[in-house]
């Protein structure tokens, strides 16, 4: 899907969670397909879509992971600091840490 087949699923009420899950991975496509200097806006666009996720119950901390979709991401401080505060045991004990591939 692309960011607006997911924004527009956001419009109609999708479940929040899976939506901006989807749409995070949406933008950092789109970050990955851009010449390095010119994608910084799809990468915060992405990071944006994840927090929003989680804050809507997205837990599947195995695909936040380990989503190749997200690659992109994984090097950004803002991606451990998004998840910081949501990090709970639960996703610790599923093997999700900050700043691992």
């Amino acid at each position: 899907g692309s960011v607006s087949d997911f924004r527009k699923a956001l419009e109609l009420g999708a479940p929040a969670a899976s939506a901006q899950f989807n749409l995070g991975c949406a933008y950092a496509l789109w970050a990955a397909s851009l010449p390095a200097d010119s994608g910084r806006w799809a990468v915060d666009k992405s990071l944006d879509a994840l927090e929003e996720a989680v804050k809507s119950g997205f837990a599947d901390w195995k695909l936040l992971k380990e989503d190749k979709d997200l690659n992109i991401l994984r090097a950004e401080p803002r991606y451990c600091e998004a998840f910081s505060t949501s990090i709970s045991a639960a996703a610790t004990a599923s093997g999700f840490s900050c700043g691992t591939k």
